[in-house]
């Protein structure tokens, strides 16, 4: 059996050393450049939410996006919400087929805090969380569809054959209003709400949300519902 010198099989060892380090210094790079999404810790949110709503009938769904902002540590609700990111009267991919375009959107519930919600102007707060949907690509951004700001989003809920039906509706109304595309750069997310029900039966509850011809959904949520919510109207 041939034999090796000594020094032939300690540089063999050093390259494959030096390979390994080389390795692990680009997939630490990609990790720096790529940050991924971590709830951040809400300032400002106000006063707590007194009432939990009780489900007696069909919710009209007003998922509303507060404010676009990049990943941040912190979410500071008394600042101005950020503006610039919505066109409205057509796709705002018409400027930036590259940029814009569909692609995965990601939809976190917040379930360990509490936050107001108002439903109309003047009206006690009732109890929800937190939501966001996020877009934690590197490079390219998203639209997401709305009418005026408002999201097509609904609740789902597990019934009791355990399919997921819908325990929302999108007023009809909504069909009239503009169609408005939010730009959702790389590395930000848009801040919206969940209304939290009370009612007697818990189960498991998702967010559907729709944009384009693409659907997301979001982690699952313990929530109250009453059995009344899955009839249609």
């Amino acid at each position: 059996m041939k034999r090796y010198p000594n020094t032939t099989v300690l540089l063999s060892y050093m390259l494959v050393i030096l390979c390994s380090c080389f390795s692990l210094m680009l997939v630490s790079f990609k990790h720096k450049s790529q940050r991924l999404f971590k709830v951040p810790v809400i300032i400002n949110k106000g006063k707590d939410a007194p009432i939990c709503l009780a489900p007696n009938f069909m919710m009209k769904a007003v998922h509303t996006v507060d404010r676009v902002e990049k990943f941040g540590d912190t979410l500071n609700l008394a600042n101005c919400p950020k503006l610039g990111f919505e066109t409205c009267g057509g796709k705002a991919s018409a400027k930036d087929p590259e940029y814009f375009k569909n692609g995965g959107l990601r939809i976190i519930v917040d379930t360990q805090n509490e936050i107001g919600v108002s439903l109309r102007t003047g009206m006690t707060l009732v109890q929800g969380s937190p939501v966001y949907i996020i877009n934690e690509a590197t490079y390219n951004g998203v639209e997401l569809e709305t009418k005026n700001g408002k999201l097509n989003m609904v609740i789902e809920a597990l019934s009791s054959k355990n399919t997921w039906e819908a325990i929302e509706y999108i007023s009809q109304d909504s069909e009239k209003e503009s169609t408005c595309a939010i730009k959702l750069p790389p590395q930000h997310y848009a801040f919206t709400k969940n209304i939290m029900h009370c009612g007697d039966h818990i189960t498991k509850c998702r967010l559907k949300l729709v944009s384009g011809n693409t659907s997301y959904y979001s982690n699952e949520f313990m929530m109250g519902i009453n059995y009344t919510q899955f009839e249609k109207i």
